[in-house]
């Protein structure tokens, strides 16, 4: 990586090495730099964001595939909302790379009810 901290900076003019390829950063934003900002495919932020995009895409967002995604607890009741093991199981059918390993629930001062997704992954 560069002095300046930007990966970028250090490719040659034909751009990312074979093998590497780079991935919009989700939420979409620019970099210090003013390029868009990007995740490295494999690394743990790379699995990280997309167990994010899973669990926040509710089933027939996407059209092409509408099975993906969880679904929305908040317009259900609490006794038909996903299951700790459906998110668990979620992510385990879309993201292959990441391992579940912890699955819980927090409750904010408000009653709100977070889930939290523990996830393990051997990229860099």
């Amino acid at each position: 990586m560069s002095d300046t901290g930007d990966p970028i900076a250090e490719l040659p003019a034909g751009g990312y090495p074979p093998g590497v390829v780079p991935h919009l950063a989700v939420p979409w934003r620019l970099d210090r730099s003013g390029r868009a900002a990007i995740v490295d495919q494999d690394t743990d932020a790379e699995v990280l964001q997309t167990i994010r995009v899973l669990l926040s895409t509710r089933p027939g967002e996407r059209q092409a595939v509408p099975r993906y995604g969880v679904a929305d607890p908040l317009f259900f009741d609490a006794d038909e909302e996903p299951t700790l093991d459906e998110l668990a199981d979620a992510v385990a059918e879309w993201e292959p790379r990441a391992t579940v390993e912890l699955v819980d629930r927090a409750v904010d001062d408000l009653g709100g009810v977070d889930a939290v997704v523990g996830v393990a992954h051997g990229g860099r």
